[in-house]
């Protein structure tokens, strides 16, 4: 079912190339876009949920996956807007009764997006994406190999494999494939929120999702 919401967007749009030959950066090309409002076309999705929403997160029961509200989430480690967008979703992580997705996209201009993006995926090899995206995040400024191994580090990983995993070739394809989603998904930039099917672009107050997660459970 479509519809529109209309939403504050300060996001990079995007246009999305064939997917890169060897020697070409991964990515996408971009126009970055100044903050406007702009009509979004959205879709309900079909995931079905039925979760009452608890004052307290402790005092959710554990909550099987089907039955979790879906959040994906697209972005880019060297985009300024996906850094503040990070903030609010490791604040949404903290409920139970979400199941949220960090799909890499990062864009072709982006010349260290590509090298993060790669860390994200092999610290999510060893479950620790998420430690790992919010260092990245936080340290914007800093984004490079030696960096990735610390975090690794401070993390507990086994750096052997993690080291190994930033240089295989299937990492490459891993990141190629969620390139790619993003291409199916008819993104029009980022950070974009995929709640339930619903597309969300830019970065928006909690609150806002919030209601929008809401209206996902009642309607399930």
């Amino acid at each position: 079912m479509l519809g529109f919401i209309k939403i504050f967007l300060p996001a990079i749009l995007i246009t999305f190339n064939t997917m890169p030959t060897e020697g070409d950066p991964i990515g996408t090309e971009e126009v970055i876009a100044e903050e406007t409002t702009e009509e979004v076309a959205t879709e309900e999705g079909t995931i079905e949920a039925e979760i009452a929403i608890p004052e307290k997160p402790e005092e959710i029961e554990k909550i099987p996956d089907e039955e979790k509200i879906l959040i994906e989430v697209f972005s880019d480690f060297e985009c300024t807007h996906c850094k503040e967008h990070a903030q609010i979703i490791q604040k949404l992580r903290e409920r139970n009764d979400l199941k949220i997705i960090f799909y890499n996209l990062p864009l072709s201009y982006h010349e260290l997006a590509t090298e993060a993006s790669k860390a994200d995926i092999c610290a999510r090899q060893q479950e620790k994406e998420w430690e790992m995206n919010n260092l990245i995040f936080e340290n914007q400024n800093n984004l490079n190999r030696e960096a990735y191994l610390e975090y690794a580090k401070t993390l507990e990983l086994n750096i052997d494999t993690f080291s190994s995993c930033l240089d295989s070739e299937e990492t490459i394809k891993q990141l190629e494939e969620e390139i790619k989603k993003g291409k199916e998904k008819k993104l029009k930039g980022i950070p974009t929120t995929i709640i339930n099917g619903e597309k969300i672009l830019g970065n928006i107050p909690i609150e806002n999702l919030e209601k929008i997660i809401r209206k996902h459970q009642n309607n399930s």
